[in-house]
């Protein structure tokens, strides 16, 4: 589960957020590997729903590192 922090709001369905490294790096990465994250990330969320005649709606969030 990743751990956040709200930032800033930049429209409907739209936010700068900041994710927390987790404690604990993931078994494929290597020692090295997990030393060159940062512990702070700060990621775009955009939320938007898609819908199609007879089905039920769904909702996607797209997170991405381009901010502006």
């Amino acid at each position: 589960m990743i751990r956040s922090e709200f930032v800033r709001r930049l429209g409907k369905h739209d936010q700068i957020v900041r994710w927390k490294r987790p404690a604990k790096a993931p078994a494929w990465m290597t020692a090295e590997q997990w030393a060159a994250v940062p512990e702070w990330l700060e990621v775009r969320e955009l939320r938007y729903t898609l819908q199609a005649n007879g089905q039920r709606s769904h909702t996607v969030t797209l997170a991405t590192t381009l901010l502006g």
